[in-house]
């Protein structure tokens, strides 16, 4: 008896851990079955032949996270909300079509923002959301331990490059912590530029601008305005700061198209800002400088059930220290604008007051790390999913990423976006080119399988089975189109 006991015992294990699943439709690497496996690990079949794979598995976390995933099976299981704590899709978090609504994220240093942003930027890459994600304190570049394909842009090096006059005067002249009269004497030179055709790329441009104007000055002074030698001689002084503080190969030939960073969902495009922040006035004018060309180049699309794309910026304080009424303004108009274009922005700083109200109130999503509340926990403000409506405030205790613990051997190498051609800034952006090439192919497959299959039938071929092949593609086109880049 006892031995027929154990027996039974062994076959009731067997039958619970190794029973197989009805057929059904499956995408990508689901599982069939379950079965025992060493502590610490599970092991599942795949439907595909072969051995059962072991997957590590992280104490809290399901072992399907785990799990590779075809193309087609994370655009069916995207998640719908950025979770900020444990408890699958019921976590707390922020919706995710409602991150166009923008958020705030705020905290000491030591209290766990930095797990936070990279809990954000993980989270959206897995849903397919484009991020450019300026990395100030060499700290964010861990992302690529868990997001493949991550590319770091370095613009410190003259990789990426921005001509000069695309920044404009106002913030141009913040870089170079000029005041408002010095900085309309920049705006004259601008001008004077534009109307004579002198070029403005490079520092070096500038330079020799200011030497002509200055030669000039008289008639300058006559159509545009009162020139001060003083004043000029200020802002030749700016571009030496500028030109001492390595700043010259951030200047030239446009070569930085913003629309590279949207050309694939879920890339993530690491900004090198470790120099640039060295000059905290200059890496708030370069980000300012993005944010005004993502409203200037998307088009409008609404209310949708992810952000087209996302900017997550980092010490946050350093665009709006000491910055006059006219760009917080323009700065505020901008970060209401770019809603209905389908861009997330995300900011981050250490204290809530170092982002003016003008410009935190377009933030409806706050994230507020503080000592008081302990190392690792936040309180959450956010958007109700359903409502739309500001939800009560709630201790979230956000997760560590997979890139926090993933091992130092596994981050890959990153290399330095192609500086293929001059970018057009005036060009709209088409943020989902590889998604209007599906839709394009899967509606010819679909008109032409009914035309060909009934030419077939009529001429004696295999309709039938070619009807069904195109069908197949078209579907294949239609759920899962062809990206850059694989």
């Amino acid at each position: 008896m006892p031995m027929l006991a154990s027996r039974m015992t062994r076959a009731r294990q067997t039958f619970a851990f190794r029973r197989v699943n009805p057929p059904s439709l499956r995408f990508g690497n689901t599982p069939r079955n379950a079965k025992r496996a060493p502590r610490g690990k599970r092991t599942r079949r795949n439907w595909h032949a072969g051995p059962p794979i072991i997957w590590n598995v992280t104490p809290g976390r399901d072992w399907r996270d785990a799990a590779p995933r075809s193309r087609l099976f994370r655009m069916t299981t995207a998640p719908q909300a950025i979770a900020l704590g444990r408890g699958g899709r019921n976590a707390p978090g922020i919706p995710l079509h409602l991150l166009t609504r923008h958020a705030l994220v705020t905290g000491q240093t030591g209290t766990g923002k930095t797990v936070t942003l990279l809990s954000v930027a993980e989270q959206l890459s897995r849903a397919g959301v484009p991020l450019l994600l300026p990395d100030v304190k060499g700290d964010l570049s861990a992302i690529a331990r868990s997001v493949p394909g991550v590319t770091r842009l370095d613009v410190m090096s003259g990789a990426a490059q921005i001509p000069l006059w695309d920044f404009g005067a106002d913030l141009l002249g913040r870089a170079m912590e000029l005041s408002e009269p010095q900085a309309a004497t920049l705006e004259i030179v601008f001008a004077w530029a534009d109307d004579t055709g002198a070029p403005l790329d490079t520092l070096a441009d500038l330079r020799a601008a200011l030497a002509r104007v200055l030669g000039q000055r008289d008639a300058v002074s006559r159509h545009y305005g009162y020139v001060s030698q003083v004043s000029l001689g200020v802002v030749q002084r700016g571009v030496l700061r500028l030109e001492r503080a390595g700043a010259a190969p951030i200047f030239g030939p446009a070569r930085l198209d913003i629309a590279a960073l949207v050309d694939q969902p879920g890339r993530v495009t690491l900004l090198d800002a470790t120099r640039l922040f060295q000059s905290p006035r200059l890496y708030g004018a370069v980000m300012l400088r993005l944010l005004r060309e993502l409203w200037r180049r998307f088009p409008e699309r609404g209310d949708a059930a992810r952000p087209r794309f996302a900017l997550a910026i980092d010490e946050a304080h350093a665009l709006f220290a000491e910055a006059g009424p006219a760009l917080l303004r323009q700065t505020e108009q901008t970060a209401r604008l770019i809603r209905s274009k389908g861009v997330a922005l995300i900011l981050a700083s250490q204290m809530e007051s170092d982002v003016p109200a003008i410009v935190a109130e377009q933030c409806a999503s706050r994230i507020r790390h503080d000592r008081a509340l302990g190392i690792g926990r936040a309180e959450l403000v956010t958007l109700d999913r359903a409502s739309g409506r500001a939800t009560a405030p709630e201790i979230v205790c956000p997760v560590m990423p997979d890139c926090g613990t993933a091992p130092c051997d596994a981050v890959p190498a990153m290399t330095l976006a192609p500086a293929s051609r001059p970018a057009d800034p005036a060009a709209p952006i088409s943020a989902e080119p590889w998604r209007d090439a599906g839709a394009v192919l899967a509606a010819l497959l679909f008109v032409a399988a009914p035309i060909v299959a009934v030419a077939l039938i009529v001429w004696g071929g295999g309709g039938a089975f070619l009807f069904g092949v195109l069908l197949a593609l078209g579907l294949v086109f239609l759920f899962n189109p062809p990206r850059p880049g694989g």
